[in-house]
């Protein structure tokens, strides 16, 4: 857990505005558990993931927190996990589906 209090000093200064703020309040409200659940309730992406992956920082994201710490897999449900490593694996690989093919 040491690393999700780690992000949480950090993401605000990365995540700027209302994501970094509801962030931090969702974190300190529901803990990382609660916060990872709820943000991966569904597959819909939210604005502080996205202004973390754009800002080349997506070790700050409760998702790669989750993902990279096998511990934390046994406390969050299976659907969350899933919709955690669809996010993930989206925004890092290279969109294959569009631009010359050889």
């Amino acid at each position: 857990m040491a690393a999700i209090e780690e992000q949480m000093i950090e993401y605000p200064k990365v995540v700027s505005g209302a994501s970094g703020g509801r962030y931090a309040q969702m974190l300190a409200e529901s803990g990382a558990i609660g916060t990872a659940e709820r943000l991966n309730a569904t597959s819909n992406i939210q604005q502080g993931f996205t202004d973390a992956i754009l800002a080349g920082r997506p070790d700050l994201t409760i998702e790669w927190l989750v993902l990279v710490d096998r511990e934390l897999h046994r406390h969050v449900n299976r659907d969350a996990l899933i919709n955690m490593h669809r996010k993930i694996s989206d925004s890092l690989l290279p969109d294959v589906t569009h631009g010359d093919q050889a």
